[in-house]
């Protein structure tokens, strides 16, 4: 598989599993992610060593927008879910 998907409450995103570049969006209604390009899959990749990217919930991988802003990754969700091992 080529790619992964990112997903939250306002849709659903197809990202380059290399390049962490976003290929598909599917909007929930109000395109809150619409302008998110970029997922920083390497950073992913450091933080769960071993694992594969599949289905990433929108608040573990940090992204950038197409306006240039960065939104780092939701450091006290992420350090719950592996904890939970998700």
């Amino acid at each position: 598989m080529r790619s992964f998907c990112v997903y939250g409450s306002a849709g659903e995103l197809v990202v380059g599993r290399m390049s962490g570049r976003v290929l598909w969006y599917a909007d929930y209604g109000d395109g809150e992610y619409a302008d998110i390009i970029f997922f920083n899959a390497d950073d992913w990749r450091r933080t769960y060593p071993g694992r594969m990217l599949d289905h990433v919930d929108i608040l573990d991988p940090g992204y950038w927008t197409e306006g240039g802003a960065y939104a780092p990754p939701e450091y006290t969700w992420r350090a719950c879910a592996r904890e939970d091992g998700g």
